[in-house]
């Protein structure tokens, strides 16, 4: 088969696609999922919200994402994508609780090192 066809140069493009594109996904999505979750007690110190354009099937649209910025007991802080709106929207400023996380060991492929899994709050 010659790489000068319309299928030779279709695969050169698919497998770079994958390689490029979808393979660093995959290695993320099984570094992440073999992590071990970690449970501390935070604070939420921050929230903001992001949106992009972009074009559904009925039309135009904004995809909004939401972050949530916690603070730890050794002073430190990290953000973390909340995708639940009814999670962001109960969560504010000041709240404090369990924070359920899954994070990246260091020294791997950057691709969104944390993954938000719960919060708690203490009880008021």
């Amino acid at each position: 088969m010659s790489w000068k066809t319309g299928l030779g140069k279709f695969l050169i493009i698919a497998v770079t696609v994958f390689v490029v594109g979808v393979l660093p996904f995959l290695i993320n999505v099984i570094i992440v999922s073999s992590q071990p979750m970690q449970k501390e007690h935070v604070e939420i110190v921050g929230k903001r919200m992001t949106d992009r354009g972009y074009t559904p099937r009925n039309g135009s649209g904004v995809r909004y994402h939401r972050y949530i910025t916690f603070k730890f007991p050794d002073g430190s802080e990290k953000e973390f994508n909340v995708q639940n709106a009814n999670i962001y929207d109960d969560l504010q400023e000041g709240d404090t609780g369990m924070l359920s996380y899954k994070e990246k060991k260091a020294n791997t492929i950057n691709l969104g090192n944390k993954h938000f899994i719960s919060f708690e709050k203490d009880e008021e």
